[in-house]
């Protein structure tokens, strides 16, 4: 007789959640509201009246019913490849804390308006959102959802499907596209094997039915359409892979199995907003070879930093940071506060790549039994990690050339010192730092654009050369950014200064080093207001740059 073994591991959606849920009646924002947290568990809904100011982590209780079904193991290429992998439980652990009504405080910290300048996205680009279900009509992201144009349209004669007369291939119950799922026009749902990832299908009142909708909502919501809120990518699609059940079941079958179907989907991002306190071979075997097909996979680094729920106590203090963000492959986000400390929830450790803003996030949209404009604020690394898989697939469409990891490097070298890293580079709390997509954007130009610093022989009677590149035109903002490039041959290092009635030497926010060009972040308020000359230069050779006028 075989031995079984059991596991107890659980996983769960990193999601310290608070939020507002409200109808929209006018093409504008709501006004607050003032709300009471409850603990969201398998019975209870977020309610109105009063509410604390504590951050309480109250995990919802769920039973696991479900059986992985084997149609999943059929169809992706690393179940195949690991039929008996141990099925470990997924768990949602919805945590109350104090809401209140969101705002678009976390687009600003990262200067996405700057961002905006040199890249909006780009409708072919795609992040795949592997979570709960999702509010498929709802008003702020309908137009927003990645379709496969192999089960899209009308079959015709000679296709898979055809069968004499024209049919429609979303509902024709066919495999049109022969990859082993039937009518998958518009995502999946890996927990029901069907091609609805509706949240709310099985449960309206489910743990999970909100998470899926506003993980997307952060990425991909409609930007300049009067209502709701924006997301941080304006133009890219998005694959609504559902491996959460509306009660908040999972497992690891459903989540290798959406992995390895949005890696065949050829997507340019994996957002996991989700995490386990275990390591899985078989989930990291399908992230690797996501990130083999030049997929950037990000994930949350999890809400165990309290250590105030039972699971959190088989990770790894101080910090208890979750997989898969544990692995190296994923880009690990945690959560920032809009005073750019650490959410004190927030997972760290030598891991972390970089944190982003993660409290109290919205309006985003929401599911809401049947509302298609509905939305709410939100709280946890489950919200920080989708700002980072939306700044990804903005630098993606600047630079469709990019790999995984000049992605990465391009995210932590871009990133901002907050203060309490104390000018360190790194450090186990902050990684590098909280992301600036204004600078992101800025860097992944100048490095598709090196030639413009010039190729000489090096020799210690040569100056220095530089460019510098912008984000606008016309007069600098008092919110802007420059970044100087510099190569010089006399030493090993360059500096810049901006003469200005007197000469001041700039303050960069970052100093990067690649290969032999050198960059320098400058913020605009490091000068006075009038005309800058830029000039890059070691202690005896000088090269003017450019001016540029404040």
């Amino acid at each position: 007789m075989k031995k079984t073994i059991k596991f107890t591991c659980v996983v769960f959606l990193l999601l310290a959640l608070s939020f507002v849920v409200f109808l929209k009646t006018k093409d504008h924002s709501p006004p607050p509201q003032t709300p009471t947290a409850t603990p969201i568990n398998t019975t209870s809904q977020p309610t109105t009246g009063s509410s604390t100011n504590s951050e309480q982590n109250n995990p919802a209780t769920v039973t696991h019913t479900n059986t992985p079904k084997p149609k999943l193991i059929a169809t992706s290429t690393t179940l195949r490849s690991n039929p008996n992998a141990p099925q470990i439980p997924y768990y949602l652990m919805s945590d109350a804390n104090d809401p209140y009504y969101g705002s678009n405080w976390a687009l600003s910290k990262i200067q996405v308006n700057r961002a905006w300048d040199l890249s909006i996205g780009d409708n072919t680009k795609t992040v795949a959102v592997i979570d709960s279900g999702f509010e498929l009509n709802h008003e702020d992201l309908v137009n927003r959802w990645r379709s496969n144009l192999g089960e899209s349209g009308q079959t015709q004669d000679g296709d898979n499907c055809w069968t004499g007369s024209a049919q429609d291939k979303s509902t024709n119950n066919c495999d049109d596209d022969n990859n082993g799922y039937i009518d998958d026009y518009r995502g999946y749902d890996f927990i029901n094997n069907d091609n609805s990832p509706q949240a709310g299908t099985t449960n309206t009142s489910g743990d999970a039915v909100h998470h899926g909708t506003m993980v997307a909502g952060v990425i991909g919501a409609t930007t300049n359409n009067n209502i709701g809120n924006s997301g941080i990518d304006q133009n890219v699609k998005i694959l609504p892979l559902q491996i959460f059940s509306d009660d908040g079941e999972a497992y690891t079958n459903s989540v290798v199995s959406a992995i390895d179907y949005a890696t065949d989907m050829h997507v340019n991002v994996i957002n996991l907003s989700l995490g386990s306190d275990q390591f899985d071979q078989t989930l990291l075997s399908a992230i690797q070879r996501a990130i083999s097909n030049n997929i950037t996979v990000v994930g949350a680094s999890g809400n165990c930093a309290m250590n105030n729920q039972t699971f959190c106590n088989a990770l790894s203090a101080p910090g208890r940071m979750t997989y898969p963000a544990l692995y190296p492959e994923v880009i690990a986000v945690g959560s920032s506060t809009n005073t750019d400390q650490r959410a004190d929830y927030s997972g760290y450790g030598p891991q972390l790549d970089v944190i982003a803003p993660g409290s109290s996030v919205g309006p985003l949209p929401v599911y809401n039994n049947g509302s298609t404009n509905s939305y709410a604020s939100g709280s946890g690394t489950s919200f920080s990690a989708p700002l980072v898989s939306g700044l990804v697939s903005i630098l993606v469409a600047q630079n469709p050339g990019l790999t995984p990891k000049q992605v990465e490097s391009i995210l932590t070298e871009s990133a901002d010192t907050v203060p309490l890293m104390f000018n360190t580079n790194k450090t186990d709390e902050y990684g590098f730092g909280r992301i600036n997509a204004h600078k992101a954007t800025l860097l992944n130009l100048a490095l598709m654009q090196d030639n413009l610093l010039g190729d000489q022989i090096d020799s210690p009677n040569q100056p220095a050369v530089g460019h510098i590149w912008r984000s606008a035109s016309g007069s600098l903002g008092s919110d802007e950014i420059i970044l100087i490039g510099c190569r010089i041959f006399a030493t090993q290092s360059c500096g810049a200064t901006i003469q200005n009635n007197g000469t001041y030497w700039l303050r960069p926010k970052s100093y990067l080093t690649r290969g032999g060009t050198q960059y320098i972040f400058a913020p605009s308020n490091s000068a006075p207001n009038g005309t800058w000359q830029v000039s890059v230069h070691n202690d005896q050779y000088a090269n003017y740059v450019t001016s540029v006028t404040k």
